[in-house]
């Protein structure tokens, strides 16, 4: 259930909720913005998220958000994928929002910047790398962007003559069980579990494309993209082992494909670490690096020191998540 706050007196900040859809819509659009900040995909996802909106005569921002609470107390943090703090007029964006976060007696934040956001005014030691590509009608300009390599392994793939489908619902069942299966290869975290149980949903949702390849009546690879405002953000890609070859080329498909259905801008989204294998894969399919800002906020000093007084060392923040010492 979505989380209500109390009535704020300051002036110039609203709490929206995901059921509220036409005014989150409202508030989204003075400012460009991708399928991060859509209320379908974001409830989709999580059934409690919220949207911060602030509005004075020199700024306007937004800010996507969900809480927990640890003994009794609570915090705020950006939700898994691409949005966060976006706006315009951030010289005092922050400490706006922290004086509202104090109000509502919220500890600490974690909050991202926006890939579509002018830059915070403070700046940050921590920040998320993203690769974007600028899409385009003419193939030949979004083929040069791609590095030696790609073009190399796109004219191969090219050259095999495969069927993609795009039939989403005849490829969900046995998507979510092939996303299962690379999830448990990896041992990867509780957030990329909690994507899968969402999935369906996610398919479900007109705003979502899926391109994929069978071989032998078995689903082998497949695309995930979300698109909104005429952006897209590439979401999900899973394969089986022989289905990896298809990475690179269906990739171009797909980019190939958003550029003729009007798709300006695809958000690639970044590696699991800073220039893994990952994020130069996807820089190598023509991404250009965006820095998004990651800003750790303490909004209750004493409360959140009693917090973490017992807590293991981490990297993670707040770090008291992280267990007993």
């Amino acid at each position: 259930m979505a989380v209500a706050v109390a009535q704020s007196s300051l002036s110039h900040i609203e709490w929206i909720l995901a059921s509220e859809r036409q005014r989150w819509l409202q508030a989204l659009h003075p400012l460009t913005t991708g399928p991060g900040f859509c209320p379908d995909y974001l409830s989709a996802l999580y059934s409690d998220i919220a949207l911060i909106k602030y509005s004075d005569d020199q700024s306007y921002w937004v800010c996507p958000v969900l809480e927990r609470s640890y003994q009794g107390h609570k915090d705020w943090y950006s939700p898994y994928g691409w949005s966060g703090l976006c706006g315009y007029g951030l010289d005092n964006a922050l400490s706006q929002f922290n004086d509202y976060a104090i109000e509502q007696n919220s500890v600490c934040s974690y909050l991202v910047q926006g890939p579509e956001s002018e830059p915070f005014n403070e700046a940050s030691d921590h920040y998320r790398t993203i690769y974007k590509v600028t899409l385009s009608s003419k193939v030949d300009e979004m083929f040069a962007q791609l590095s030696k390599t790609s073009r190399y392994e796109v004219r191969k793939w090219e050259q095999m003559n495969l069927l993609v489908c795009d039939n989403k619902r005849k490829a969900l069942p046995e998507l979510l069980q092939l996303y299962r299966h690379n999830l448990e290869q990896k041992q990867a975290g509780h957030i990329y579990f909690h994507i899968l149980e969402s999935l369906k949903r996610l398919i479900e949702l007109d705003t979502t494309w899926v391109f994929c390849i069978w071989e032998n009546n078995k689903l082998v690879a497949a695309n995930v993209f979300i698109v909104a405002n005429n952006r897209a953000d590439y979401f999900v890609a899973s394969f089986s082992e022989e289905g990896k070859t298809h990475s690179r080329g269906l990739l171009w498909h797909g980019m190939c494909e958003l550029a003729k259905r009007g798709i300006v801008s695809l958000n690639l989204g970044g590696g699991i670490s800073e220039d893994d294998g990952l994020a130069r894969f996807k820089k190598s399919m023509g991404g250009t690096e965006v820095r998004c800002n990651v800003l750790k906020q303490v909004h209750n000093q004493p409360v959140f020191d009693k917090l973490c007084s017992k807590a293991k060392p981490s990297q993670f923040f707040p770090p008291y998540y992280s267990g007993s010492s």
